[in-house]
């Protein structure tokens, strides 16, 4: 494991923990821009740092980050508007429940919605 990978997981227990992280010596900043953003966590690492340098290739993940979750929470909002008007009975299965767990839900990346509707 690279310094690097060391220190994105760093990021990440840090983050459930809510505590800030420092990048230590040896953390190339490329790679781990490059592994945030192939995990999904670059909002995060964002979130994390306070490094400038570090910091600044991963502003508009962490804006965007903010703006899809809005977006989910206005699209989610909908859909279950929807369900109650038609009186359809559901139940969620990970997704926005499982948002509400996170530290800072606002941050957790999501592509989808699962909901589980009886085939009636």
């Amino acid at each position: 494991m690279t310094t690097t990978q060391a220190f994105l997981l760093k990021c990440l227990n840090d983050h459930i923990h809510k505590c800030k992280t420092s990048v230590p010596e040896g953390v190339n900043r490329d790679e781990l821009i490059v592994l945030a953003k192939l995990h999904e966590v670059a909002g995060i690492v964002y979130h994390q740092i306070d490094d400038s340098a570090f910091k600044a290739p991963l502003a508009s993940f962490y804006a965007s980050s903010i703006y899809q979750y809005a977006e989910r929470n206005r699209s989610f909002d909908e859909i279950i508007k929807r369900f109650e008007e038609k009186n359809i009975t559901f139940a969620l299965v990970k997704g926005p429940t499982i948002a509400a767990l996170y530290p800072y839900p606002v941050l957790r990346t999501m592509g989808d919605i699962d909901i589980l509707v009886h085939k009636e």
